[in-house]
């Protein structure tokens, strides 16, 4: 099994499902007001609710490709988790998880595996 970056995918992940749980409480929250307050506010919460949601997904794609464990998607996974944990604000407990878990996971580099030394024959034998 190869090694793979898990505290990375982890709070990736655990950012990207609260950045999913808070999107709905916020599209929830903006329909009610829509309908107590018709064109109060209502709009512009129902667009911080969408983005919220869309960035919690594209967080747990990210924490996904950090799962792989390859190199590359590792990079890319943190890149993706770190730029939309960012883009999340004012939602801080998504952009502070997910910012430690993207640079967690761009720091993160697989261990060497140790190669085996070729068996040859001392000097004067002949390998059978």
């Amino acid at each position: 099994m190869s090694e793979k970056p898990k505290a990375a995918f982890i709070l990736g992940l655990i950012a990207g499902i609260l950045g999913l749980l808070f999107g709905i409480v916020v599209l929830v929250a903006s329909s009610i007001l829509a309908t107590i307050f018709i064109g109060f506010g209502g709009p512009l919460i129902l667009i911080i609710g969408v983005w919220w949601f869309i960035a919690a997904i594209l967080i747990i794609i990210g924490s996904l490709w950090i799962n792989s464990g390859i190199p590359s998607k590792v990079r890319r996974g943190g890149i993706l988790v770190l730029v939309f944990s960012i883009l999340s604000l004012p939602n801080w407990l998504t952009c502070i998880l997910g910012l430690i878990g993207g640079i967690l996971a761009l720091v993160w580099k697989p261990s060497m595996q140790p190669t085996q030394p070729s068996q040859q024959p001392p000097e004067g034998e002949q390998a059978v």
